[in-house]
């Protein structure tokens, strides 16, 4: 059984090695870029010849892009390391909650445990 100790230093490592903003600003670069260079194109701005309707369309993936981004992997990977320092605590509590000492020697117990009857 891992301790509090590890627990905790196991989540600190984890939180410490992820940065979710980050990550959500590179996963969102290239297709950024490209847009903006497509709106340069449609301006003349780069000598790239574009129509409107083109834009629109690129706009309307970029958007859909924009809204599903959080359930990237390389995103949602980072959400899940935040979150394990949460988990690990609130573990730890429940096992510290539902100890019983039996002949000297303190087990974790669960009020909902089922038995399966032979």
């Amino acid at each position: 059984m891992l301790g509090q100790k590890a627990l905790e230093s196991l989540a600190l490592t984890l939180a410490q090695n992820s940065n979710c903003k980050s990550r959500y600003i590179i996963l969102l670069s290239l297709p950024l870029a490209l847009f903006a260079f497509a709106l340069l194109g449609y301006c003349h701005i780069v000598n790239f010849n574009i129509k409107l309707h083109c834009v629109v369309m690129i706009a309307v993936i970029f958007l859909i892009f924009v809204a599903f981004s959080k359930h990237n992997a390389y995103y949602a990977t980072c959400k899940l390391r935040k979150s394990f320092s949460l988990l690990s605590r609130q573990l730890l509590e429940y096992i510290n909650k539902n100890r019983l000492k039996i002949a000297g020697i303190e087990k974790s117990k669960d009020s909902k445990r089922r038995t399966v009857n032979s």
